[in-house]
């Protein structure tokens, strides 16, 4: 898509002034507090999330009212349990809201009790850390939670215990268990740390530590080090004496080598190595028989040490991301592991020995050339995850539905062409990815999959489904984008827990009447097909909330479409519509509707009994005259009228019926009075700021603000035919910044519209041939190219300059 530089940068500026504002903060707040009111307790989650991600700097302010909300769902929760069907009710609403939250490890949360202060639950509101902490964060990486109790900082473990926390050298005595140097710029450890014997916590990640001295040694009751994110590129043989070490996090360094004494760390249960310069594991990795956990992604191990069959209490093995071409047949001696995770090696093959390990419960093993399984995959018993991802699989071997307890299968962008009828005996499988395949047809056994939740084939070259998908009773997510389906099987109005359906780019002619059986389903995606109608029994989908239609050739819409109450986003764009039918003021919970690029002459005037409605997409219709009821919509804050010819005087008129509302248009009287409201806005800001950095002409903070200013008053100029005034500012711009590309772009033209058209040339000649360094427009003549032409589009361009704009469009071609 193309950009002309004046573009750009309007964008680039309304960007960075939402960022500095957090100009929607309050009102996502707002709307999180009315939802809340009105029960829609994900909803107004969601909102608070979005609120967060929009200004971090309100995180505490947040995560507190998060936190109180989270409590109250809590006793929601407790009061429904008398009433089964409430009961129900209130568990699915709680559990849409903790799926959001982080659980540390799946099981820590952190919880706010107004009269207690802070505590942590698990996923079934159950406390297991009592409400007690004034302040609190939550469990991080290490495994440790922030918490402040009195008038002294902790670090507390998931048992509850404390450990008194320092975050300052100067803070440091022998009665802190606990330092926290992390992001310190420590080029080097202090002695006054390698003196402090009593610490059990040491955090050191990112710094710049490029060695251990051998002293680290006399820490002996560390049980916890985090050396992670630094520049270490060797350890001392000393680090074997921290013999009560249970946790070593020396990821994201420069390690090619461990020293021997590894191995005498016999009390170590977590070993973390990831995104290191590592070959191989020295022999002593052996002898770490209390490890649990070992991590070793992003190096370079083409194979593993044959010790490792040795770590018989190893529960997880992660090596992603290295250069394996085999496993040694000694992984079969895991018998406790429970997560082994392979993804992106060179792997080709498992030996037969993956099958011993009865306790596994995750395999990953996407994107590696994997041509196929051994039959002992079958032998995992208690395997719950399985992911192929990426791999060379042509075919899935039938000792897969021996997987009883398997519940998420991921074989997306491999080379299956069909599955095994043993595919029925899943019958605990939740998610089944087969994306990206080659499945023209599925096999009738899908419907047996009983349990299955989420059903994901896009792009997998399907031309029909079998009449049996409607037995998957427990379907909530169906995608089924990029296929080449031109019809729907009636069964599809059996899905009575279906919330999801993808259809998007196939070659849907119409839908099903069964359609409007999908009671539970809250967003219909059928854009980019070929619908020419709608079945009436459209409105039965009463809980739906988002349907995209878009791309398709419908040219009415049924009078049922006003019966779909909850609907909230409705994208009908580039569709043949010439008429929208009465009962579309009926939407009542609609905010968004999109009827760009039909054939629209006019609106009904129920349109303006949307109430709710916060944005308008009518741009590329035919559309001269808007019902003024469009004005009284009090929430609309986006009227986008592109491309429509929508006289200036309506617009007036809408504007001043909703000042709130921003409307685009691209009537020409429209778009000047912008560019002249933008102009004295920006004129306003250079006056305020040039007397500020007269004052203070070494503050560099206030020379950038000002070369900014100056940027866009000068674009502004030049868009409403201010070109000596554009130039002024120009020159005063490169005055302060000479190397500002935006602005020796735009002396050019500001210099041709006056008529001084050598000086124009010279500028133009000079920068033309000039690199940007960006894909989409690497030399300067391409911007000027876009700029003029814009320029032109805007009508600003003197009559008696149009010829001088040809000759210099000729040049910069030439």
């Amino acid at each position: 898509m193309h950009h002309s530089l004046l573009f750009v940068v309007v964008q680039l500026f309304a960007t960075t002034v939402i960022a500095q504002n957090c100009p929607q903060y309050t009102a996502l707040v707002q709307n999180a507090d009315a939802r809340w009111k009105a029960g829609a307790f994900e909803e107004a989650f969601t909102q608070l999330v979005a609120a967060r991600e929009h200004c971090p700097e309100k995180s505490r302010e947040i995560d507190e009212k998060l936190m109180a909300f989270t409590s109250e769902i809590s006793k929601k929760y407790r009061e429904a349990e008398t009433e089964r069907e409430k009961a129900i009710a209130a568990e699915q609403k709680a559990a849409a809201v903790l799926d959001k939250m982080y659980f540390y490890n799946d099981r820590y949360g952190l919880a706010f009790d107004k009269r207690m202060g802070y505590g942590f639950i698990d996923k079934n509101l159950n406390i297991k850390i009592e409400y007690q902490f004034s302040e609190a964060l939550p469990f991080d990486h290490t495994g440790y939670a922030k918490v402040r109790y009195g008038d002294f900082y902790y670090l507390i473990d998931t048992l509850g215990r404390q450990y008194s926390l320092a975050t300052e050298l100067s803070k440091l005595n022998w009665a802190i268990g606990a330092l926290d140097l992390r992001h310190k710029e420590l080029s080097e450890l202090p002695d006054t740390v390698l003196q402090s014997r009593q610490l059990e916590i040491l955090l050191l990640s990112g710094n710049q530590l490029t060695s251990l001295p051998p002293q680290i040694g006399e820490l002996k009751n560390l049980k916890t080090l985090d050396l992670s994110a630094n520049q270490l590129s060797s350890l001392p043989a000393q680090i074997g004496e921290l013999k009560n070490l249970k946790t070593l996090d020396l990821s994201a360094n420069q390690l090619s080598s461990l020293p021997a004494q590894i191995g005498e760390l016999k009390n170590l249960q977590s070993l973390s190595l990831s995104i290191n310069q590592l070959i191989n594991l020295p022999p002593q990795i052996g002898e770490l028989t209390n490890l649990q956990s070992l991590d070793f992604n992003h190096n370079q191990f083409r194979s593993l040490s044959l010790e490792i069959g040795e770590l018989k209490n190893l529960i997880s093995l992660s090596v992603v991301s290295n250069q394996l071409s085999s496993l040694p047949t000694q992984i079969g001696e895991l018998k406790n592991l429970k997560w082994l995770y392979l993804s992106g090696n060179q792997l080709i093959s498992l030996p037969a020995q993956i099958g011993d390990l009865k306790n596994l419960q995750t395999l990953s093993l996407g994107a590696n050339p994997l041509i196929n399984l051994p039959p002992q995959i079958g032998e995992l018993k208690n395997l719950q995850t399985l992911r192929l991802s990426s791999t060379q699989i042509s075919s899935v071997p039938p000792e897969i539905g021996e997987l009883k307890s398997l519940q998420e299968l991921n074989l997306s962008s491999t080379q299956i062409s069909n599955l095994p009828p043993q595919i029925k005996e899943l019958k605990n499988l939740q998610t089944l990815d087969l994306s990206y395949n080659r499945l023209y047809n599925l096999p009738p056994e899908i419907g047996e999959l009983k349990s299955l939740q989420v059903l994901s084939l896009f792009g997998s070259l399907l031309i029909n489904l079998p009449p049996e998908i409607g037995k998957l009773k427990n379907l909530q997510s169906l995608i089924l984008q990029n296929n080449y389906l031109t019809s729907l099987p009636a069964q599809i109005g059996e899905l009575e827990n279906l919330q999801s359906l993808g259809l998007y780019s196939n070659q849907l002619s119409k839908l099903p009447a069964q359609i409007g059986e999908l009671k539970n389903l809250q967003s219909l995606g059928i854009s980019s097909n070929q619908l020419t109608s709608l079945p009436s029994q459209i409105g039965g989908l009463k809980n739906l909330q988002v349907l995209n239609l878009s791309d398709n050739r419908l040219t009415s819409l049924p009078a049922q479409i006003g019966e779909l109450e909850n609907l909230q986003t409705f994208d009908l764009s580039i569709n043949h519509l010439t008429s929208l039918p009465p009962e579309i003021g009926e939407l009542e919970n609609l905010q968004s509707l999109s009827l760009s690029t039909n054939q629209l002459t006019s609106l009904p005037v129920q349109i303006g009994e949307l109430e709710n409605l916060e944005s308008l997409s009518l741009r590329n219709n035919p559309l001269h005259n808007l019902p003024l009821q469009i004005g009284r919509l009090k929430n609309l804050k986006r009227l986008d009228l592109s491309g429509s010819p929508v006289g200036f005087d309506e617009i007036q008129a809408l504007r001043a019926l909703n000042p709130s509302c921003s409307i685009t248009s691209t009537n020409p009287k429209y778009v000047f009075q912008q560019h002249e409201s933008s102009r004295t806005y920006w004129e306003k800001r250079a006056a305020a700021e040039e007397p500020q950095l007269q004052a203070a002409p070494t503050n560099t903070n206030l020379q950038q603000t000002l070369v900014s200013t100056y940027e866009y008053l000068a674009l502004y100029q030049l868009l409403t035919g201010q070109f000596a005034l554009a130039e002024n500012t120009l020159q005063r711009g490169l005055q302060l910044d000479s190397t500002k590309f935006p602005m020796l772009a735009r002396i050019a033209p500001a210099l041709l519209f006056q008529g001084k058209t050598e000086a124009a040339l010279q500028e133009y000649r000079k920068w033309k041939d000039a690199s940007l360094g960006n894909q989409s427009h690497p030399f300067f003549k391409e911007i000027f190219l876009a700029d003029l032409r814009q320029l032109e589009e805007a009508g600003i361009i003197p009559e008696e300059r149009k010829a001088d704009v040809e000759m210099v469009r000729k040049m910069l071609r030439e």
